[in-house]
């Protein structure tokens, strides 16, 4: 399959949501909300655009009007299900870092790859800095970390 370079992502994010993100005060009287650096990101084919991850649930899945499960919603073929991958993120209270999990969202899904291996439903995958999940139309996700890097 090959990729879409053209593909447009929605975020779908929770504005209330500033858990992972760091308060900065303005010269105006709106908040500036910046996100921590220290967490993730995701890369959409080769778009140099980064799509933020936040702590908890990301839900990644195709656009579709009828449901909105998912948290970042990628405008692609069919054989994406609407929510299709989960990225997990959790903070390790040992040591502050952050912690990625990919799993499937369900268990009948179209060939989902990740560093060239197949996906299965039910297992959790340690996601770390340029892991590659490929979705069934093609589209590649890679994961960038920079912490470990």
């Amino acid at each position: 399959a090959s990729t879409n370079e053209d593909t447009i992502v929605s975020i779908v994010t929770n504005v209330s949501d500033t858990q992972n993100k760091e308060v900065v005060p303005s010269n105006s009287k709106e908040t500036t909300i910046r996100r921590d650096r220290r967490m993730a990101q995701i890369r959409i084919n080769d778009n140099p655009t980064l799509v933020d991850l936040v702590i908890g649930r990301n839900i990644i899945g195709r656009k579709d009007n009828a449901r909105r499960l998912a948290t970042i919603l990628i405008d692609t073929k069919t054989s994406v299900s609407r929510e299709h991958i989960i990225i997990d993120v959790d903070i390790k209270r040992e040591t502050g870092t952050y912690s990625y999990k990919a799993s499937l969202y369900k268990p009948q899904l179209n060939e989902t790859m990740l560093n060239g291996n197949k996906m299965l439903y039910g297992t959790m995958y340690d996601i770390k800095d340029q892991d590659v999940i490929i979705l069934p139309d093609g589209t590649k996700l890679t994961f960038l970390n920079p912490v470990n890097k």
